[in-house]
Order: C-alpha cells, then sequence, then structure tokens
C-alpha cells in the first residue's frame, strides 16, 4: 500500500493543478524603440500598421425602380432624404396590407341567452371581429354566417367559458351568440 502512496499522491496534485483556472495570458510584443519585449498595455500599446479613415456619405436621390421590367426612375426625396414613392401600382400586396391595418374599432358587451340568438351589430367596413366568453360556466355557441338568427345550442363554433375567438370576417356576414343561461360577451370588431 505504501508504495502506491506517492503516485497517488502525485496524481491528485496533478489532478488539482489542472482542475483549477489558468493564469491570466498575456500578449508579448517587442517594443520597436528598445527592441526589448514587453506585455501589451495602454503604455505599450498593440501595434497596428493600419490606418482608417471615416468619412460620411450623402445621398439627395437615388434610382427606384418603376416597374416590373425594371426601368429606373429618380425618386423624389424629403427634407431627411427619404425616398418618396408612389406605391399606386405594386404588385407585391403592400396596399392590400397597408388598407388591412385597422383606422377604427368597435368594442361592446353583449347579454347572451338561450331565448333568441344575439346578433351583432356589424360595424360597417368590418375586417375582424374578436369575441370574449366573460362567463365562468356557462358555453356560448357562435355562428358566422348570412343567416341572423342561425345560432343554435351546441352547432357551431364553441366558445369556452373565458374563451375567445378572433377571425377576420366579410362585413357581410352576421355574428350571432345564444347559450344554454345567459352569459355576456365582450365583442371588439376593428375596421
Amino acid at each position: 500500500m505504501k508504495k502506491y502512496l506517492l503516485p497517488l499522491v502525485l496524481l491528485l496534485v496533478a489532478l488539482a493543478q489542472c482542475s483549477f483556472g489558468q493564469g491570466s495570458v498575456e500578449i508579448i510584443v517587442q517594443d520597436p524603440a528598445t527592441g526589448y519585449t514587453k506585455p501589451v498595455s495602454s503604455a505599450n500599446p498593440l501595434p497596428v500598421d493600419a490606418e482608417v479613415n471615416i468619412g460620411s456619405i450623402t445621398v439627395d436621390v437615388f434610382p427606384v425602380f418603376a416597374d416590373g421590367a425594371g426601368s429606373p426612375a429618380t425618386a423624389t426625396v424629403d427634407a431627411s432624404n427619404r425616398a418618396i414613392v408612389n406605391i399606386g401600382s405594386e404588385t407585391i400586396g403592400m396596399i392590400t396590407a397597408i388598407d388591412a391595418v385597422p383606422t377604427a374599432n368597435y368594442m361592446d358587451v353583449e347579454n347572451v341567452s338561450s331565448a333568441t340568438p344575439s346578433i351583432i351589430a356589424v360595424m360597417s367596413g368590418r375586417k375582424s371581429v374578436s369575441l370574449f366568453n366573460q362567463s365562468t360556466t356557462e358555453t356560448v355557441w357562435v355562428s358566422l354566417d348570412n343567416d341572423a338568427a342561425s345560432a343554435t345550442i351546441g352547432i357551431g363554433i364553441p366558445l369556452w367559458p373565458y374563451g375567445s375567438l378572433s377571425v377576420r370576417l366579410d362585413p357581410s356576414l352576421n355574428v350571432g351568440l345564444i347559450t344554454s343561461d345567459t352569459a355576456k360577451v365582450t365583442v371588439y370588431q376593428d375596421n
């Protein structure tokens, strides 16, 4: 056992030395004035054999492709040198996306019962509708169609207690709501 003690101690010392963090590493460069090597510091910086000058560029106008064939046109710029571009004839769907941004909204709380389906007043130009069931126990059944009174219990889209439903919906379609007891539903429409 004694003959294994010394190699075991040396092995443990070697492992201990390897497991601790390494010392800091310094970059050593040759001092051009003296020829001696010195560590890099603020007094002895790393020599750089380059020079960089950063200038400025001013762009007043630049070419903008006016059509699908790539015919360039010169853009008009505003006071901040941003291009003013007429997008009246674009084909990538940007105008549709811009038109789809809501410009107005309508929010109301509908009292829903089992007697007659509640019909949500359609906001002119409505793009989407969101419904939020405020009941803790009642499921509200939703219909999205042209028939004003088509909401039926057990048929349609279930709006679970504290549930929500958001859909893009054509303004010509009605939203009908009905439940087996009574519930309140928050209705949000954007235009």
